[in-house]
């Protein structure tokens, strides 16, 4: 059986200003690109530790699930989505301005899981 993906998917773009985004949207766009979402949840900002309001996935991925998951952090206008097949101990950040968030390293402590 293929292993599970959890992803945290912040739901505003990063335009000036930025813009929110629908999670029919991203789920649209994950499916589009082979993620098979089995369940997800939706975190407000306050939830999300004062962030942004966060979209919390757990899918199974295609085989190329870090080239899929870049082509949605551009579809989706995020700087980074991060993702991790631990339920958050260890993960990635993937995405077109990945390196400007703590270095390009996942942080456990701002992963949330389902």
């Amino acid at each position: 059986m293929k292993q599970t993906i959890t992803l945290n998917i912040g739901l505003l773009s990063n335009h000036k200003p930025a813009r929110p985004i629908s999670k029919v949207t991203v789920l649209s766009s994950l499916a589009s690109l082979g993620f098979r979402v089995l369940i997800h949840k939706e975190l407000t900002a306050e939830q999300a530790g004062g962030g942004e309001p966060t979209l919390v996935i757990l899918a199974l991925p295609p085989d190329d699930w870090s080239g899929a998951l870049y082509l949605a952090a551009c579809e989706l206008n995020q700087t980074a989505i991060a993702a991790s097949f631990d339920g958050g101990t260890s993960g990635h950040l993937i995405g077109p301005g990945a390196s400007s968030w703590n270095k390009g390293k996942f942080d456990p402590a701002w992963f949330f899981a389902i």
